[in-house]
């Protein structure tokens, strides 16, 4: 079932129980994939072989074109993030990601957490950083300013255009942002 293969993935450590942005790691996604096309299949056995064949084709094309060539340079690299979505995008990478900083329209990010934040990405040489912008911009500012880190901004994929092929687009202009 779905949650023993998560849970037994090669990610399990870049994750967290409550971070339910999985979809920001495309192998992750092509779980979820599966697992709502079974739940379909069992809620409606008529149509199972409609199912089963539309989610193993887009799993293939998720295999296919989820583009992350040029990257391999990150992995076992040390990274940071400005939200809690890219704590996956940094495991599909095979990153470390050694500080989160979850931003959002309702947190209040205190003068010592900022500290703390900014001091972790200079004792573990983190060269990069994942943000948002509409909520990690200010703080981006500030860590470019004052480390050695390149702050990239992503979409988490939550709003946008919604047609057939934009999930694979966005992934794929995140991935050349970085």
């Amino acid at each position: 079932d779905f949650h023993r293969t998560v849970e037994s993935d090669e990610h399990e450590d870049h994750h967290h129980e409550e971070n339910s942005h999985i979809w920001m790691d495309s192998k992750l996604f092509a779980y979820q994939v599966k697992a709502i096309a079974e739940g379909l299949c069992q809620a409606d056995a008529a149509h199972a072989d409609i199912y089963k064949k539309n989610s193993t084709d887009y799993i293939e094309v998720l295999s296919k074109y989820v583009d992350k060539s040029g990257l391999e340079s990150l992995e076992g690299a040390n990274v940071a993030v400005l939200h809690a979505a890219f704590v996956y995008t940094a495991g599909s990478l095979n990153a470390n990601v050694v500080a989160v900083m979850d931003l959002d329209e309702e947190r209040q990010v205190s003068a010592g957490e900022v500290s703390d934040f900014i001091e972790t990405i200079k004792a573990n040489d983190v060269k990069l950083v994942l943000a948002e912008y509409d909520y990690g911009n200010s703080m981006g500012k500030l860590i470019t300013e004052q480390t050695d880190a390149k702050v990239v901004y992503l979409e988490t994929l939550v709003h946008g255009a919604y047609g057939a092929d934009d999930y694979v687009t966005t992934m794929n202009e995140n991935y050349a942002r970085i």
